[in-house]
């Protein structure tokens, strides 16, 4: 019984206990409101909406910042455009500080994008306009026309005791909220630059539970110690006229080290089967070249008095076209001309120099870390090639945060443009310019690189780079003859797509996304690398792997020769279309071949196959290929309009050739030529001249040399025939006629020949 009533009041004690401490949660609750709605009261007297009306400016889309939220902290209003078109202001939160002064977030936009700026508190407005900026603070102080009925300043007390609550407005639902959250006591500490911080909202007062305001904070965090209790009158600011002056001094600076570069490139030798890829255009970027491009006008930047640094993007199969180089600086109509020194192996650029040099040092390059100028005031200049004009603007931005990328290196990340943009610090040094890095190389045939992001690059990246410029040159992306234009590097295979069947054939589904990467050998020429690492077909290559890279590169084949050769109607094909035909063999200047060649001749890599079920890993050092079709010594005869080349390996391959028999193939027919006219085709073999065997180009010229009757011994496919070719002598001899101009019978050969379908 005892028992029992000592379990009975224990019971109601905590039952009474239970409802007390419920009943005191809950006043505790009430007052905790109480005193929050107390410090959103205090603020709401000198708290006004800033509108910015934006505008386009010759014809550009204006682009901001936006705020930062003080619900999230993330930026907000960000499009600017649509602001434009639906014919609204970008709206953000402000605070009045005087009677003609609001404080308010940095939506970081140029003033040329700038309409109006309209300051409003729900009675009255007045128009405004930026005053001051916050060189540590992410925002501005506007100057109003007039003074603002029904609104009183914020009285900043730096006096005023904790605890601490943070009040800032957002927009939500289409209605603007107030957010009060407790301003917490965490310490967060960046030992790297020796700084401690507290968490805060930012776009926000803060404010004591009696609704006394101690600061403002419009950065996302505050400093560690009391130095934020301030009043905004000794925060450091920066007027308008001080800024045009840094700008003036910038100005003075870029215009002599920022400069236009021209860069020209001989015509490519374009082979049939890429002809109607030269309308192709991967990107507007004016720093990234196009594979048929002539001349490349781009940016470069002044290392010193004669280096350039030039933006150009340029794979080696267009820098071997490379034929000048031509710096315009400050505004000149005449460019000064400069050599080609290297490529960078890292960054998509290369360095020239000037034949003379300008009256400059180059710019400065700021040594200053670039992780202590967060939140900083950062003027900037804006540079874009149109055509033959350098347009700089000139505007300012901040670091908001930083991203770590490309080798583990650290990247600024900025709310507003960053595209073009080269960052200076106050003082005119130069901070971050957007240098992309030289991307990874892919197996796509006219995309060798998959591009990185274009991440803002701190020059501390950059100097280090140039003081060690041996180990950046690129030996494989340099300007070549044209002999050597398109020479390639080979592993001696030819090879097809694998298709789904064949990898799960093959026991290979998993290692080759079911079939969509990986290639089949179909073919191996002999005395090649393949051939001596012992590859056969009906291996699966599967990947690649490069030096001090870890990640594969998919092999993938090329769906360029699916189709069959037409010679079955190549009679009936006039002469206009001759040039349009592309080879009916596997060019050795194939997606995986172009890119062992942008690797490099005599660098090293690993490939990784399948063969007989089992994966195998051989290293190979890139090798030059033999002469192929593309660079095979060639002849013209202007007065036959013939042109012939030396059978290369893949040509005797495809024609069954061995390597000792006879021929020359027939590469061009200039239309309504003597060749033509004869009944000669282009990728036909001659293989006699007057009955003596051509084994080359040289033999043919010989043979055709003061000739005054040719008879060739011609094959296609297999089918052979005679062409024979009137002439008086084999230089300047006028086509002999018959009749009204036509060509004598002998000239035509016959008009049509048995012709052999093409072999699979």
């Amino acid at each position: 019984m005892y028992k029992t009533m000592v379990l009975l009041l224990a019971f109601a004690f905590l039952a009474a206990f239970s409802a007390s401490s419920q009943e005191n949660k809950e006043q505790d609750e009430k007052e905790n409101s109480k005193t929050l709605k107390a410090v959103a009261d205090a603020v709401m007297p000198s708290t006004v909406h800033v509108e910015y009306y934006l505008k386009y400016d010759k014809g550009e889309e204006p682009v901001i910042a936006g705020y930062r939220c003080s619900s999230c902290s993330k930026f907000h209003g960000t499009n600017a455009g649509e602001y434009v078109k639906e014919n609204r202001p970008v709206e953000i939160p402000g605070y009045l500080i005087s009677d003609t002064e609001v404080i308010s977030p940095d939506i970081l936009t140029q003033p040329r994008f700038i309409s109006k700026i309209r300051v409003s508190n729900g009675k009255s407005d007045s128009i405004a306009k930026i005053f001051e900026y916050g060189v540590k603070q992410q925002a501005v102080i506007l100057k109003l026309e007039k003074q603002l009925e029904g609104s009183s300043p914020a009285q900043i007390n730096p006096e005023a005791k904790g605890p601490y609550f943070t009040v800032g407005f957002s927009l939500d639902n289409g209605m603007w909220q107030v957010n009060v959250r407790g301003l917490g006591n965490d310490i967060v500490s960046y030992p790297e630059i020796s700084e401690s911080v507290r968490k805060a909202m930012p776009s926000s007062l803060i404010v004591n539970e009696k609704g006394e305001i101690a600061g403002v904070s419009m950065n996302p965090e505050i400093s560690a110690d009391d130095s934020w209790k301030s009043p905004v009158s000794k925060m450091e600011k920066m007027s308008q006229e001080q800024l045009d002056a840094v700008f003036a001094k910038i100005k003075e600076t870029a215009s002599k080290n920022i400069v236009r570069v021209q860069i020209t490139f001989r015509s490519p030798q374009i082979r049939n089967d890429t002809r109607d890829d030269m309308s192709r255009r991967y990107s507007n970027d004016d720093d990234e070249a196009q594979p048929f491009d002539t001349e490349v006008n781009t940016k470069g930047i002044m290392i010193d008095g004669k280096r350039i640094l030039v933006f150009a993007d340029i794979k080696p199969k267009m820098t071997a076209r490379l034929e000048g180089i031509k710096v315009f600086a400050d505004g000149a109509s005449s460019g000064k001309p400069a050599d080609f020194v290297c490529s960078m192996n890292e960054y998509a650029a290369i360095i020239a120099e000037l034949k003379e040099p300008l009256q400059t040092k180059g710019l400065e390059f700021s040594s200053e870390d670039i992780l202590k100028l967060r939140s900083m005031l950062l003027p900037a200049v804006q540079v874009k090639v149109y055509g033959d004009n350098l347009v700089m603007n000139y505007l300012y931005n901040r670091i908001t945060d930083f991203d770590i990328g490309w080798k583990g290196n650290r990247f600024p990340e900025l709310p507003s443009v960053s595209d073009y943009l080269f960052l200076f610090d106050l003082q005119g040094r130069l901070i971050a310019l957007p240098l992309a890095y030289r991307p990874r190389m892919s197996m796509e045939r006219y995309n060798s690189y998959s591009r990185h992001d274009k991440n803002l690059l701190p020059v501390s990246y950059l100097s280090a780079a140039l003081k060690n410029l041996d180990s950046q040159k690129n030996p494989a992306n340099v300007p070549l003859n044209e002999k050597d234009e398109n020479s390639i590097a080979w592993l001696g295979i030819e090879f097809q797509q694998l298709t789904p069947d064949l990898a799960r054939m093959n026991k290979v589904s998993e290692l080759t996304k079911n079939g969509k990467n990986g290639a089949v050998v179909s073919y191996i020429f002999p005395d090649s690398p393949a051939a001596k690492a012992g590859i056969k077909e009906g291996d699966i290559l599967l990947c690649l792997y490069l030096e001090d890279d870890p990640a594969p590169v998919e092999i993938r084949a090329e769906d360029r020769y699916t189709r069959d050769f037409p010679w079955a109607e190549y009679d009936r094909i006039p002469d206009q279309y001759f040039q349009r035909i592309p080879t009916p063999w596997q060019t050795l200047d194939n997606a995986l071949n172009s890119f062992l060649t942008n690797i490099g001749f005599g660098k090293k890599f690993t490939l990784e196959y399948s063969s007989g079920g089992k994966i195998i890993s051989r290293e190979f050092t890139v090798e030059k290929a033999p002469d192929y079709y593309d660079t095979a010594e060639k002849y013209k005869s202007d007065f036959l309009g013939l042109t012939v080349k030396n059978l290369t390996c893949e040509v005797r391959r495809y024609f069954q050739k061995n390597p000792d028999d006879p021929g020359v193939i027939v590469s061009k027919i200039d239309p309504g030529s003597k060749a033509s006219v004869s009944g000669l085709k282009p990728y036909e073999i001659i293989i006699q001249v007057n009955g003596k065997p051509i084994n080359n180009v040289k033999d043919f010229e010989e043979q055709i040399k003061d000739k005054t009757d040719l008879s060739f011994g011609v094959t296609r496919m297999g089918t052979s025939r005679s062409v024979k070719i009137k002439m008086t002598n084999g230089k300047d001899a006028k086509p002999a006629e018959g009749e009204k101009g036509k060509p004598k019978p002998e000239q035509l050969g016959p008009v049509k020949a048995p012709v052999a379908a093409p072999e699979e």
